[in-house]
């Protein structure tokens, strides 16, 4: 296909938005020259010469959509244990979501007392600040039983020295 068996498409808009008409130049019917030229003519403010209509703007796009960025929906009741759908009933999901949640969570450091002590592994957990790693239980970083020993190893040594 030579270049003068093409057509141009040239969009003149208006001043309307509305009102915007699209002339076709059959560039076999004229000389090249005299097309090219007619080309020229049109173009102008206002005017534009390509193979598509032209894209709107960012902000005729945003005026014309009404709803502007709406958020996704979050879970009402369910938390983290949304992943699991309707599975495994309502109980069960409820007991997981308290260990997923006090898994999750972060925890004050004891060493510097930043709320920076987050779970790496089973039993392990590490504080982001000052690199300290500490060993606790497997959803929380202190256990019941470890509370209990702190105190009566407390209460041990206030006895020894009294």
């Amino acid at each position: 296909m030579s270049s003068n068996s093409r057509k141009h498409c040239v969009l003149v808009e208006s001043q309307r938005k509305s009102d915007a008409s699209v002339k076709i130049v059959d560039c076999t019917a004229a000389p090249a020259h005299h097309a090219t030229l007619e080309v020229r003519l049109l173009r102008g403010p206002g005017t534009r010469s390509c193979s598509r209509p032209p894209r709107p703007s960012q902000s005729s796009l945003r005026r014309s959509c009404s709803w502007n960025f709406i958020m996704t929906k979050r879970t009402k009741k369910v938390g983290v244990t949304g992943k699991y759908g309707t599975r495994y009933g309502a109980s069960l999901r409820k007991q997981i979501k308290k260990m997923e949640v006090t898994q999750h969570a972060r925890y004050t450091c004891t060493f510097c007392g930043k709320d920076t002590v987050k779970r790496s592994a089973v039993g392990i957990w590490e504080c982001r600040s000052c690199r300290k790693i500490i060993a606790g239980g497997a959803w929380t970083v202190s256990t019941t039983a470890a509370a209990t020993v702190r105190s009566t190893v407390r209460r041990l040594a206030e006895l020894r020295e009294a």
